[in-house]
């Protein structure tokens, strides 16, 4: 989690923070797979598969890379809504 606070993330710890009912839900209903349902729908994963983390030097760069990559497609969909 050392790269979250890094691109402002929202970062609690597991071991010493107390959670509230609402975040241990939404913690149970949300995880990896909904975060792709949610930011990476439209992805093409056979034509840009996601940053391979073994090509990377540290988790930092996949993470960063794969935000900047994200972002960008975030973008797209926003201007092709307004557009």
């Amino acid at each position: 989690l050392f790269f979250s606070r890094e691109f402002t993330h929202r970062v609690k710890s597991i071991s010493m923070a107390k959670f509230t009912s609402q975040e241990v839900s939404a913690l149970q209903e949300g995880g990896n797979e909904r975060g792709k349902e949610i930011y990476l729908k439209h992805w093409d994963f056979q034509g840009q598969p996601l940053p391979d983390i073994r090509s990377a030097t540290k988790p930092d760069d996949y993470h960063r890379l794969l935000m900047y990559d994200v972002n960008l497609l975030l973008m797209f969909e926003y201007c092709h809504i307004v557009m």
